[in-house]
C-alpha cells in the first residue's frame, strides 16, 4: 500500500512539476533576415584619369519579408554590372587611399541598383563584407 502511495504521489509531484514549463507560451524568436550574398565584385581605383588600383568587394544583401534569394539571383548580373559601370564613371574613391574604398558612397549605390532591378523597398540593407586591394 505504502508503494502505491509513493508511485502516485511521484506521478503528481511530475505533473505539478511540469505544467509551469508548458503552461509558458513559446518564446518569439527573432525572425532571421535573408541574406543574398553576391558575386565579388571588381571596382576600379582611378585619379587623375589613371587607373591605380583594383578593389574586390564581397557584399551581403538584406532582403525584406517575402523576398526569396532565388528572385535576387536571377537579377545579381543585371545589379553587379551597374555598380561596375557607376564606378568606372564616378569611382568610389577615398581620398587618401589606394588599398580602399569610400564604403558608405558604395553601400548606396548597391542600394540604389539593387532596388532599381527588383523593386523599391526589396532590399532593406547592404553590407560590404571585405575589400581587398589587388595591390598593396
Amino acid at each position: 500500500m505504502n508503494r502505491r502511495a509513493l508511485i502516485q504521489s511521484s506521478a503528481l509531484l511530475g505533473l505539478f512539476m511540469a505544467t509551469p514549463a508548458l503552461a509558458r507560451a513559446p518564446e518569439a524568436k527573432a525572425k532571421e533576415p535573408v541574406v543574398f550574398d553576391m558575386k565579388m565584385i571588381g571596382l576600379p581605383i582611378i585619379r587623375e584619369g589613371r587607373l591605380i588600383n583594383y578593389i574586390f568587394v564581397n557584399i551581403k544583401l538584406y532582403l525584406a519579408d517575402g523576398v526569396r534569394p532565388e528572385t535576387v539571383q536571377t537579377k545579381e548580373a543585371l545589379i553587379r554590372d551597374a555598380v561596375v559601370r557607376t564606378g568606372h564613371r564616378t569611382p568610389f574613391v577615398l581620398p587618401d587611399k589606394n588599398t580602399e574604398l569610400n564604403a558608405t558612397t558604395l553601400t548606396a549605390e548597391v542600394l540604389r541598383q539593387a532596388n532599381a532591378q527588383l523593386g523599391s523597398g526589396k532590399v532593406t540593407r547592404v553590407e560590404i563584407v571585405n575589400q581587398m586591394s589587388r595591390r598593396r
